[in-house]
């Protein structure tokens, strides 16, 4: 295969925090080669701010717009600026004013990046016109409550209520000059149904962010909001058709994955010939890759990950992408004892990629039901970074890792 990527797309699926890592990366793939990148998203999530726009038909935008930035095609200081910007979190009770939005788009914007990321800024600038109301939450006279929210989600929330959702999405990505295409699984929010292998059901994609750890996970639904089929966006079945590979990138594997599993996108991926990848999570999720059974908790390795995302999708991955833990791993690319100890709190853990790891996954894939192993990228792909949103020090795959391996698997005949 030729270092020539034009034609078919990469297409990825992620989410959440992590969106914003990959998107990162795809802007470094663009810039390098201009490879077309189509990214699937979910509409489950109604959590946090996501659940006061699922009031108005709204797609929960969080998950959106931090691709859409992350893979903004602007440079340096000005990339710098308005990631900040949209990452901003209002937390006051009062109402969201022009000149308090006005003040951000200064300081984002200095007299040489003004120019410079003009696009973005008009497209702040319109929602600020006298057409745009935030009205989420309870109208105080002025504006909207806003506390809770990022200025992102509320810029975005806005695009899709005056344009429509997918429009809405489509003015984002032009206006950040944007190197991602974000296709949603549907064009309307939806609720997913969660049921766990002990019979308990759960309604709500949030249940999964509440403290109590529950039991391991069975089976995820999806339903409209009030009830029925969900519709699938058109969109995702015409573009998974026309794909080069598709990588199943690090996310949250029952909020994301799982949650944009729709079955006839399951059923499109199982009867599809590109190349399947997926990637690893560097740690445990709560509720999600670790549970409790029988009073203790159980945390998934390496191989019950893969096993998890061949169930989820109904394939088994061509390519495994991971973390490598082992004693050859670079020291700075070893996660530091004080990150592993504020994870564990979550009783998260790292998912562990070692020789003994690559054994137990091809023993385990190589035999019925699988009779298949995956080939595994054992890779030095952690970065202790600084969640821009909360402050803290988080683990996170590193954005030039991410490129060299989307490099990588571009090149293979598999």
């Amino acid at each position: 295969m030729s270092n020539d990527y034009s034609g078919k797309p990469l297409g990825i699926i992620t989410g959440g925090h992590s969106g914003f890592q990959y998107g990162r990366a795809i802007k470094r793939l663009h810039h390098k080669r201009e490879v077309p990148v189509i990214a699937f998203c979910g509409c489950g999530d109604d959590g946090g701010s996501s659940r006061y726009f699922r009031n108005f038909g709204l797609l929960p935008p969080g998950d959106y717009w931090k691709l859409i930035m992350g893979a903004s095609c602007y440079k340096g200081g000005i990339y710098d600026h308005l990631s900040n910007l949209l990452f901003y979190r209002f937390d006051h009770d009062g109402p969201l004013k022009k000149r308090q939005v006005k003040e951000l788009v200064r300081i984002a914007a200095d007299e040489r990046g003004i120019e410079g990321c003009k696009g973005a800024l008009k497209v702040i600038y319109d929602i600020l016109s006298p057409d745009y109301r935030f009205e989420f939450g309870e109208d105080s006279g002025e504006g909207s409550q806003t506390k809770g929210h990022t200025l992102g989600n509320l810029i975005l929330a806005a695009l899709m209520l005056k344009h429509g959702n997918v429009a809405g999405i489509r003015l984002l990505e032009e206006g950040l000059d944007s190197a991602v295409y974000c296709v949603p699984v549907s064009e309307s929010p939806y609720t997913l149904h969660i049921t766990t292998i002990d019979e308990n059901s759960l309604t709500g994609e949030h249940r999964l962010d509440e403290d109590e750890i529950i039991s391991p996970i069975y089976n995820v639904t999806h339903s409209k909001n009030g009830g029925g089929k969900v519709d699938v966006n058109p969109e995702v079945l015409s573009t998974l058709s026309n794909l080069r590979r598709l990588s199943l990138c690090a996310t949250s594997m029952v909020a994301n994955l799982w949650g944009m599993m729709l079955p006839e996108i399951r059923d499109h991926i199982q009867r599809s010939s590109f190349p399947l990848d997926f990637w690893i999570n560097l740690m445990t999720e709560q509720n999600q890759t670790h549970y409790v059974i029988n009073g203790c908790v159980v945390r998934l390795d390496l191989t019950q990950h893969v096993a998890l995302a061949t169930k989820i999708t109904g394939c088994v991955p061509d390519v495994v992408v991971a973390h490598d833990y082992g004693i050859y791993a670079p020291k700075r690319r070893r996660i530091p004892n004080y990150v592993q100890e504020r994870y564990a709190r979550k009783h998260a853990t790292p998912v562990q990629c070692t020789d003994q790891d690559e054994i137990i996954l091809k023993s385990t894939f190589d035999q019925p039901p699988y009779n298949k192993v995956p080939m595994l990228l054992r890779r030095s792909l952690a970065i202790v970074d600084t969640d821009i949103d909360r402050g803290q020090k988080v683990i996170r795959h590193d954005p030039e890792r991410i490129e060299r391996i989307f490099e990588e698997l571009l090149r293979m005949q598999i």
